[in-house]
């Protein structure tokens, strides 16, 4: 499904302090780097990575990641710029029935991709912090950080602290697709910064999405909650 370039094995550190550019292409679907049920993977440095957003040729998809981390574990990436991906900055999410777990982000610059700068599907006590994310937009949902678990999965115990946020067209979201299985429970926001176009925050069917010390400017200021405690 689609086309992983760079593959991550366990135990391994990815320090990049220069740029990593994907040439244009018709992609629907690809990951620059790609950790697939591995675990103890690290990235650091100040490097970039560049998605094909401006050289892309294609018209159709939205899953073109700068990082794609599914049914990993121990998993930490920092201090990177991620821009101009076809879908999102970076994803985590569910690998063969594997969910991930203990996956951090922190101190990333996170700009210019169509669909999300982080995308949370099946995945367990992500922590998301010290992190500015900006100009996401092009396909939808077009978030900041979007919780989003498939049928069938569950996102649970995140934590998002200390984001800003600078022209997405919305902020942070929780949602689920409404079937009877999928699940967003435990998700704690903190002093996070929120200038969005549309929405700072929604919770959809979220069981706990906590929001403390918040800052939101958009058309729709508050938090827009439906069936969430």
């Amino acid at each position: 499904e689609g086309r992983d370039i760079i593959h991550v094995p366990s135990n391994t550190n990815v320090v990049l302090h220069g740029t990593v550019k994907m040439q244009g292409s018709s992609e629907e679907n690809y990951s620059i780097f790609c950790v697939d049920r591995a675990e103890n993977v690290s990235f650091s440095g100040e490097g970039t990575i560049i998605g094909d957003r401006a050289t892309h040729t294609g018209e159709t998809g939205e899953w073109g990641m700068g990082i794609n981390i599914v049914g990993s574990r121990n998993v930490h990436v920092t201090g990177l710029h991620i821009a101009d991906c076809w879908g999102d900055c970076i994803y985590v999410g569910r690998s063969n029935g594997v969910e991930s777990s203990n996956v951090e982000i922190d101190h990333c610059l996170l700009t210019g991709s169509r669909r999300q700068g982080i995308s949370g599907g099946a995945c367990y006590g992500a922590k998301m912090h010290d992190l500015d994310i900006r100009d996401i937009h092009g396909t939808d949902p077009q978030a900041a950080i979007d919780v989003e678990p498939n049928a069938g999965d569950t996102c649970s115990g995140a934590w998002i602290r200390n984001v800003t946020v600078r022209n997405c067209y919305l902020g942070i979201i929780g949602t689920t697709p409404g079937d009877a299985v999928s699940k967003i429970t435990d998700i704690h926001i903190e002093d996070c910064d929120m200038e969005s176009e549309v929405l700072g925050l929604n919770a959809e069917n979220c069981n706990l999405f906590e929001v403390k010390r918040t800052s939101v400017k958009a058309e729709y200021s508050g938090l827009r909650s439906h069936i969430s405690t």
